[in-house]
């Protein structure tokens, strides 16, 4: 049986928290929570989930900050970022794309748009794990097929 996709929600609002978090389990996502940018490099130190929806303003360390310091760290490189902002200007969402988000979400979230945006990067950060697995197959093959040649 496949194990559920984790989600960590990063917000300082509890009741966003509670929101979403009801809404993943319910749909059998397993939700790690962090109410701060530094709570959540907490958690990040005992998990590795597979996408973590960020809100961007946060008092401790803003989403930006957060999302910069994961992704260069080659750990996170896999790891979806969904930004969920309550802000709709162009340069916030861009500068989200620019750090490495793949998707936002406008705050507040109606259930099925939360789902489906989750959903479709789950299946992407999957079928990149289960391609990088093939490629490292493949190439201890042909390692192996080139050593037995020579």
């Amino acid at each position: 049986m496949e194990q559920p996709a984790v989600i960590l929600i990063v917000d300082d609002s509890p009741e966003q928290i509670y929101a979403a978090g009801t809404i993943l389990t319910t749909h059998g996502y397993r939700v790690l929570v962090a109410s701060s940018g530094k709570a959540a490099l907490s958690v990040l130190e005992k998990e590795l989930p597979d996408l973590i929806l960020l809100d961007i303003h946060m008092k401790d360390m803003d989403g930006f900050s957060l999302c910069s310091r994961l992704r260069q760290n080659i750990t996170y490189q896999d790891t979806a970022i969904i930004f969920m902002t309550v802000a709709q200007d162009r340069e916030s969402l861009e500068k989200g794309f620019q750090l490495g988000a793949q998707d936002y979400i406008i705050k507040p979230c109606h259930e099925s748009e939360l789902l489906a945006r989750i959903g479709t990067h789950v299946r992407i950060v999957s079928q990149s794990r289960e391609l990088k697995a093939a490629y490292r197959e493949l190439d201890q093959f042909c390692h192996s097929v080139s050593h037995d040649l020579k």
